[in-house]
């Protein structure tokens, strides 16, 4: 969810002050290539089947990550749009609408990352989701890289996400550790991979059942933690706060 490539140079300094960029529409951008992106303030802006900023899968390198830094987001609408494998410090969404499939956010590093009003579906992914067109010992294997490096990077982080003043309609959230999340206590638990390895939400009876799904995505991607969300805007909102509580009650979330 960033400007188009006109706007990406290379080892560029921050500009003194944001540049507004308003109503445009976005539908290409480039691959990593240490880009460095910062101070701008986009508004009602449309990243449509935006495929921007993704590694180049020929030889992708976590080194060679953009920097997505000082940028405001009101009013955006996202189609289909994805990022994957990017720093991104200092950024405020504040209100975007997706299509019928959410946003993907995959492999990122957060700094100060906050959601506020109205999220499209939206899903944020630790993993890094590689070209299927690659073997897939190579997948593994650039999975395992940007895994080692976003650890790195959140060593030196004091928070990441702050998702307190934002309402979802749907919204996951893996690979970012849990104690870096702002978050209303009342919406959201943390089921850690202790818990999760004991196997007690196997035998809950679900409400809806839907974080079955976020916790088995735990296990199998390895982290230690994971934020479980109950959507305000979303039609079964009381039943996944049933089933938050059947969590806490049976000792599985905190």
């Amino acid at each position: 969810m960033v400007c188009g490539r006109r706007h990406v140079n290379r080892d560029v300094s921050p500009l003194d002050s944001m540049h507004t960029i308003r109503d445009r529409i976005f539908t290409d951008g480039p691959r990593h290539d240490r880009q460095l992106l910062s101070d701008f303030r986009l508004e009602g802006c449309t990243f449509d089947s935006w495929a921007g900023l993704t590694p180049e899968w020929s030889n992708p390198d976590p080194s060679l990550r953009p920097i997505l830094r000082n940028i405001e987001l009101h009013d955006t609408n996202a189609f289909n749009g994805y990022l994957e494998g990017a720093i991104i410090e200092d950024v405020l969404v504040d209100c975007t609408k997706a299509g019928k499939g959410p946003i993907f956010l995959r492999g990122n590093a957060y700094r100060h990352v906050v959601l506020r009003g109205r999220i499209g579906h939206t899903e944020i992914r630790g993993k890094m989701f590689p070209s299927l067109y690659l073997s897939h010992e190579r997948q593994r294997e650039i999975i395992k890289q940007w895994d080692i490096a976003n650890a790195e990077y959140y060593q030196n982080v004091d928070w990441a996400l702050d998702i307190r003043e934002a309402t979802f309609g749907s919204f996951s959230i893996s690979g970012i550790p849990s104690r870096l999340v702002r978050r209303a206590p009342e919406t959201t638990a943390v089921v850690t991979r202790e818990a999760a390895l004991q196997g007690k939400w196997r035998e809950l009876e679900w409400h809806r059942g839907v974080f079955e799904i976020s916790i088995g995505m735990l296990l199998d991607d390895g982290y230690d933690d994971v934020v479980l969300v109950a959507c305000e805007r979303s039609r079964r909102f009381k039943d996944d706060l049933k089933d938050l509580q059947l969590l806490r009650d049976a000792g599985v979330a905190t």
